[in-house]
């Protein structure tokens, strides 16, 4: 008797039925992943495996429902789908890289708050690989080559030339492999080997002008990787080839409030190697001169010395932790109150303790939708998606932001009671991120206990004249009731285009 047919027997003896329709269904489905796992897994024969079940002498109802599950949980394991279909697009995709050598593409980054929102980085890169050659422009301002990078690998030997047109200099590297992007071909067949892992998938959509069907794979399921991390792999339906390569949720070393995604796109493959890709061109004038340089020179006029702090190991991971756990914060902004959940926060503005403004953000799907509701003036507004309101940070996103520049400190401060808890806290210039002057600096305090933020200072210069905001009266995992945050808007009010 076949296998198929002893599972059929087997199912049948049990006496296990949950209708005959049902019944078949769950057989055929069973035998169907047990012919694909045995199409790709054929270090295990299917005696060993049949063996292991029936000499364990389970129970005809337990059996019954090991031998149908275990089919699945077989094809499930090895395979991350209950099809084949990602199985064989993995196979042709390998085919059709048999005879690429060379492959042009663009990255490019997105930022995703752990809140919500999504915003488009934008400076990207084009990329030109080979198994031994790489080449990188630089598109820093998004429209302009900013800097090349070229290098060559001859074994162990890596060449490199940088021309950095923004710093007007080049540099030279012998046996460094510094800014070396490896075999991307090597990668991307890698990823048609993962898509025989593949978690769901993603359907058909037009990319670059081209129909495409996709999958996505847990990073879980290779290397070291943890978290929520995982890849989207979309496939030319045509020529069989990578479109478009995703990889969510990779943490950010300097943002805590954030996530990259690393996307490749507008792929160019070649069956050739034009050597013209790869000739460094050094533009006549430019200085030998690493751009790092030129850049700490003009850095210092304009900022002067950086300083650091001496700041204790693991720290920012325990402040970083204590805030990425926290459902809902309230607190005191200035003259304003701030209620915020994971996906939606609201300002409250008061007028001798009456309520005179009210402003609701609510994220869907990523895209933030603004309210506001004038009760002086009668009047609301609604905000329409556009690039400045995705640029605004969810309140806890720009807490964990602020927080996690603790490690970057100019100094640590004396440890103070407020509120009536005891705090330590630190100090760092704003010029430490951004193009920001040097009289710009945040000061922070966190409960020495719960490592969650107790008070931010935010000092600044305008007109010549000190400024200071502050946050405070922080209520951390708070009750908040939903209601709070659905716009409101009272009858009657007359529509504004601004607040």
């Amino acid at each position: 008797m076949s296998p198929a047919e002893e599972i059929r027997d087997m199912f049948r003896k049990s006496g296990v039925s949950v209708g005959a329709e049902t019944d078949e269904r769950m057989i055929c489905g069973a035998m169907e992943d047990l012919d694909k796992y045995k199409q790709t897994h054929t270090a295990r024969p299917w005696a060993e495996i049949w063996s292991v079940i029936v000499n364990n002498g389970i129970r005809k109802l337990a059996l019954a429902v090991v031998i149908v599950a275990a089919a699945i949980i077989c094809v499930n394991q090895f395979t991350g789908t209950f099809d084949g279909t990602a199985v064989a697009w993995g196979q042709e995709m390998l085919s059709s890289l048999e005879t690429v050598e060379a492959v042009v593409y663009r990255q490019r980054g997105m930022w995703a708050g752990k809140h919500g929102g999504v915003s488009v980085s934008r400076d990207w890169e084009r990329r030109y690989n080979t198994k031994d050659m790489y080449r990188r422009d630089r598109y820093d301002d998004g429209v302009n080559v900013m800097n090349t990078q070229w290098i060559w690998a001859d074994g162990d030997a890596v060449s490199m030339v940088e021309v950095s047109y923004e710093y007007e200099c080049y540099f030279e590297r012998e046996n460094e492999r510094y800014g070396f992007e490896g075999d991307l071909i090597e990668r991307l067949r890698n990823d048609a080997r993962l898509l025989d892992r593949a978690d769901r998938a993603l359907g058909e959509k037009m990319i670059d002008g081209r129909q495409c069907t996709g999958f996505e794979i847990s990073a879980a399921r290779y290397g070291n990787n943890y978290g929520d991390r995982f890849d989207r792999i979309w496939v030319d339906v045509e020529t069989r080839l990578p479109a478009c390569i995703e990889r969510h949720g990779i943490a950010s070393s300097f943002n805590a409030g954030t996530t990259l995604t690393v996307i490749h796109d507008q792929f160019e493959y070649y069956t050739e190697v034009s050597l013209d890709m790869f000739t460094p061109i050094i533009p006549e004038g430019f200085v030998n001169a690493h751009p790092d340089e030129i850049r700490s020179i003009r850095d210092k006029e304009q900022k002067g010395e950086m300083v650091f702090a001496d700041v204790p190991a693991g720290l920012k991971e325990q402040v970083v932790s204590a805030l990425e756990n926290v459902s809902t914060v309230a607190y005191r902004k200035d003259a304003s109150e701030v209620l915020a959940t994971k996906h939606a926060w609201r300002k409250n503005y008061y007028n001798d303790e009456r309520l005179a403004l009210v402003g609701w953000y609510v994220y869907d799907r990523d895209i933030l939708k603004e309210t506001w509701v004038d009760f002086a003036n009668q009047t609301y507004m609604v905000g329409e998606d556009d690039e400045n309101r995705r640029r605004r940070q969810h309140p806890i996103d720009r807490i964990l932001f602020v927080s996690g520049l603790i490690d970057k400190a100019d100094r640590m401060l004396d440890e103070v009671e407020i509120e009536g808890v005891d705090c330590f806290g630190f100090e760092v210039s704003a010029k430490k991120y951004g193009d920001n002057s040097d009289d710009m600096k945040h000061r922070v305090w966190f409960d020495v206990v719960t490592r969650l933020p107790v008070r931010f200072e935010y000092e600044w210069t305008d007109d010549e004249e000190p400024k200071i905001t502050v946050k405070d009266r922080f209520e951390w995992n708070v009750e908040l009731d939903e209601s709070l945050f659905v716009p409101q808007i009272p009858e009657g009010f007359s529509q504004s285009d601004r607040r």
